[in-house]
């Protein structure tokens, strides 16, 4: 599902749970515009570099990301292998992290379905999908592609 194009998982969101500096767990929300799967067990992020999220995980180097897909509760243990500044122009840069999985779980329940996680609709698809797309490609250039 990650690794589809971004305009066929419009309202998927992922979750980013990474401890703040109160030792509390902060939450933010990415879309699959700003994630790539670059290898089997590595994914490229882009969070805005203000961000509390961003500042998070470059200090304690690591992060969950939790979704809900097809039914089943997904959570990514990992690490960040690397950041850099992402520029995909002409949007504003962000901050890119090389994160490397390092455990996974999958979550069902056999007396209930799970219809969906967190979801959202777009104010302006069109301009959100180019600079999706614009990301996607930066981070891929970045850290490599699966297909690559």
């Amino acid at each position: 599902m990650l690794g589809d194009a971004p305009e066929r998982q419009v309202g998927v969101t992922i979750l980013v749970l990474t401890v703040g500096e109160g030792e509390y767990p902060h939450v933010a929300m990415v879309s699959v515009g700003e994630l790539v799967v670059i290898a089997p067990a590595r994914l490229a992020l882009s969070l805005w570099p203000g961000s509390t999220c961003a500042a998070n995980l470059s200090r304690e180097g690591r992060a969950t990301l939790a979704m809900v897909a097809g039914g089943v509760a997904y959570s990514l243990s990992c690490r960040n292998a690397g950041e850099r500044e992402l520029r995909s122009e002409p949007h504003p840069p962000t901050r890119a992290f090389d994160l490397h999985v390092a455990d996974s779980i999958e979550d069902s329940a056999p007396y209930a379905d799970l219809l969906a996680g967190v979801t959202y609709r777009l104010h302006d698809p069109e301009a959100a999908l180019t600079r999706w797309r614009c990301t996607r490609s930066a981070l891929e250039a970045a850290f490599g592609s699966a297909d690559g």
